[in-house]
């Protein structure tokens, strides 16, 4: 039991040792309740016919669970248009609140939703511009909601 923590922690921690090339896929909300979503291309990979990648969630303020950010690993059936979790970790204002590095069963994804927003972007390999690469979640959420007006849209720039 023990040995299997420690492998699937050496493995979660291994896979996200890299350099990570965060970049916004949807932004959503109205300040203060503003939320960003990023993913890191560096991270996309292809296992056994599926898509591999991580992703941040960052609340402009805590939600009502207190969640101020959360990192997940999630895999994509492109071809089905499925997908799953297959880590997740959730941070407060204070840290940590808890993990978890079991994966789930295959969903479905809502229409307009933000994994669906992130299937299409990676299935299509249809990237934008990087925000930040290897940075903080209090930086990338500063970075994002610079770009963003008071009602969640992205400012247009001249």
């Amino acid at each position: 039991m023990l040995k299997g923590l420690f492998l699937s922690g050496a493995m979660f921690a291994a896979s996200t040792a890299q350099a990570a090339q965060w970049q916004m896929f949807m932004p959503a909300g109205q300040a203060p309740n503003r939320t960003a979503w990023f993913i890191d291309r560096s991270s996309v990979r292809l296992v056994g016919g599926d898509k591999r990648a991580w992703f941040q969630m960052i609340n402009e303020t805590p939600d009502t669970k207190r969640i101020k950010s959360m990192k997940a690993l999630i895999e994509l059936d492109c071809a089905g248009k499925r997908s799953r979790f297959i880590a997740i970790e959730m941070f407060g204002e204070k840290g940590l609140l808890g993990q978890k590095e079991t994966p789930a069963d295959w969903s479905y994804s809502a229409p307009d939703s933000p994994i669906e927003t992130l299937s299409q972007t990676v299935c299509t390999n249809n990237y934008g511009e990087t925000i930040t690469a290897n940075a903080s979640p209090d930086i990338m959420a500063q970075a994002a909601f610079e770009t963003l007006d008071n009602r969640g849209r992205v400012k247009h720039r001249r």
